[in-house]
């Protein structure tokens, strides 16, 4: 037998022995922090109202709470991101139009210590027809960390937070997870 096939034999007889005494799961290299994020409240572009001012529908409303709550959820779930309170620029928050001001979101978050701000807005045009859009962007700079959009067709809790959970799984959230 020619010496270099004795000698590759005998190096995977001696890795195969090192490995069955290795631990069942080695340690995974140290993940990176989770980003301070400030989850600022999704906001509703309504112009499917009768007419100019009108007042939302209270279920509308209540379908962004549902829509805050699970995009929340899942990103603080995914260990990517971390929640920062923000209760003390609520004030702020209700007083500024997060999407439309550029910078705004950014610059509340700064006043948190937050990394990262996330803003989100939901573009009703009809019953039938409705757009989601969250983006995150780095707290330092304004540059965009991640972003996206859906239609969704219908005017439910469930097509809400699916549109939701979608963007947060596809669009926000790295492949990996």
């Amino acid at each position: 037998m020619p010496k270099r096939k004795i000698w590759g034999t005998s190096c995977l007889a001696a890795f195969l022995l090192f490995a069955a005494f290795l631990p069942a799961g080695l340690p995974a290299a140290a993940a990176a922090a989770p980003l301070r994020t400030a989850f600022l409240p999704f906001t509703l572009q309504d112009t499917s109202l009768p007419a100019p001012g009108a007042a939302p529908e209270p279920a509308d409303l209540a379908r962004l709470g549902l829509v805050d709550k699970e995009v929340e959820k899942l990103l603080v779930r995914s260990g990517d991101y971390e929640a920062v309170d923000t209760a003390p620029i609520a004030r702020a928050i209700a007083e500024n139009d997060l999407v439309g001001c550029a910078g705004c979101a950014v610059s509340l978050a700064r006043q948190l210590g937050a990394e990262a701000v996330l803003t989100g807005w939901v573009q009703k045009v009809s019953d039938l027809i409705i757009n989601m859009t969250i983006v995150i962007r780095s707290v330092p700079g304004g540059q965009m960390i991640a972003a996206g959009n859906a239609s969704l067709r219908g005017d439910t809790d469930i097509a809400w937070e699916r549109a939701a959970s979608w963007l947060v799984a596809h669009r926000l959230l790295p492949p990996a997870h």
